[in-house]
Formats: structure tokens, sequence, C-alpha cells
């Protein structure tokens, strides 16, 4: 049933960066999400804003009615959250789910290693990559959880971006890791390359019309695509370019494919109203 399901679930990939790598030096958390749900993800985006009874507000990027703050996810301590599908034998029938773990991190973390202790203390039951970007630290890592299991993947040394897609980078975790078939492996790593190409080769600092292009972008070993190892799938359902420091996003707004369609740019005030909009 795992496999059948991984092969009916598509893929999402992030790209941080930070420092010399961006116009003005400020984190930019870029971010697509593919998921069979054409004509309901992709009708109504929105952004909600959560107040907790106890911890800091954050604000989630979803969909009219998913009220969770499981797909990209910002909050006051300027960090910015992203979960993706991985698939590990050693999941389980206890532990926190997905959107426990992430509003945990969300009202009590405000650094990279308060999301990770955060982690560590509510066991996920399932398999994920949490890609979290900071802007107050202008650094980022991924948190790979199975089950029990628990890594981190941090930037290279010197290097001023990150990207994440969905298979895993540590070799203790990857030992139990499956896949639905050899092309969803094939696609994650294509995706990741690609990401990395566009980042890398980038004629000037980026900015956020760069990023949200660079989602769009269907290249895969030189040839235009429509499905497959690319970053922008025909299932895309919601993509967005976060700057945290600033408080301003760039959200795709349109029908799915959404990376390819109008883009709108919200911004919001953590002392104002809580709610979606």
């Amino acid at each position: 049933t795992a496999r059948a399901t991984a092969a009916a679930i598509p893929a999402c990939s992030t790209a941080i960066a930070w420092g010399s790598a961006t116009e003005d030096g400020e984190l930019l958390f870029a971010r697509n999400f593919d998921f069979p749900g054409l004509g309901v993800w992709d009708v109504a985006p929105s952004f909600v804003v959560c107040a907790p009874d106890r911890g800091q507000r954050y604000g989630f990027f979803a969909s009219r009615g998913a009220d969770a703050p499981v797909v990209t996810v910002v909050n006051e301590a300027g960090l910015v959250i992203a979960p993706h599908t991985r698939w590990h034998a050693d999941v389980t029938w206890s532990g926190a789910m997905i959107v426990d773990v992430i509003h945990e991190i969300a009202r009590r973390a405000e650094t990279l290693e308060d999301a990770i202790a955060i982690a560590r203390e509510r066991p996920a039951s399932s398999s994920w990559g949490i890609a979290i970007g900071s802007a107050r630290e202008k650094s980022a890592l991924v948190i790979e959880l199975a089950g029990r299991h628990l890594e981190v993947v941090r930037p290279t040394p010197g290097a001023e971006f990150l990207v994440c897609n969905n298979h895993y980078k540590t070799p203790a975790i990857q030992r139990g890791e499956f896949h639905a078939s050899r092309a969803w492996e094939a696609h994650s790593k294509r995706r990741e390359r690609r990401l990395r190409t566009l980042i890398e080769n980038r004629s000037a600092p980026l900015v956020p019309r760069d990023l949200a292009r660079f989602l769009g972008d269907r290249e895969d070993a030189g040839v235009k695509r429509q499905l497959g190892g690319i970053l922008a799938q025909a299932v895309n359902v919601h993509c967005v370019v976060v700057s945290p420091a600033t408080l301003r996003a760039h959200v795709g707004i349109d029908r799915a494919p959404t990376c390819e369609g109008r883009w709108a740019e919200v911004a919001w005030q953590w002392d104002g109203p809580a709610g979606g909009w």
C-alpha cells in the first residue's frame, strides 16, 4: 500500500539562499508543492496567521479549508519551514503526526538548533525531510526524519544556499529508505541537480522573481519536458517565495500548474489580526 501511495504522490522542491547569493543579503525561501489535488488546492490559495495560546505567532501558506501548518510556514522569529515527502521502512504507528511536529517548531523555535531539539522531543511517526531557513542566522538546514531516526543536513562549507527534494542525504538514514520506483529516486535527484545548477549559474544575486522562475523550470538534461525529473510538475498546486526578514512573500495564485501562472505579492504584520486571507 505504501508503495502504491508513493507512486501516486508527486514531489516538491525547496531552494534557500542568503548572503552574497541574494540581492539584499537577506534569506529567501522558495518552495513548490505538487499534489494530486487539482481543482481543489489551486482554486483558493490562502495565507493563515495563527496566534497560539502559548508561543509565538506563525503564518502558513496553503489552500482555503486546509487549515494546517504543514506545507510552507513562517514564524515571528524568521524561520521558514517546509516538510517534504520521504519514504522509509522504519515508520511507526506511534509518534507525532507531521502537522504536530511543524506546529511545535513554528510556535516555539527561534533558531535552527531550537528546531532540531523540538523535532527530537516529538519523534515523527512517518518519514520526512523538513527544510528550515533562518532569517536571523542567515543559514538553513534539513531535518531528516523516519520514525525514531533523526539526521541533520547542513550547507556545504562556504555555501550560501541549500536545496531540498524528496530523497535522504545522510548515509545512516539512507539504509532504510525505499522508493515507489526507480523513477521516483531518479526524478528527485535530477530535480535537485537542476535546481542547484540554476542557482550556481545565476548571472547576478537572486531576487524573488528569479527563484519563482526556477520553480517553474521544465528542463531536464537539456530537454524541455512536461513530467518527470523537472522542477515544474503538471500537478503543481502551490508555490511561494518567502522573504521572512521583510515580512513579504510572492505567491502563485493561478490554477495548476501554479508555478507557471500569475503571482501575487503578500505582506503581513505579526501584530495584525489572526485568521486566514
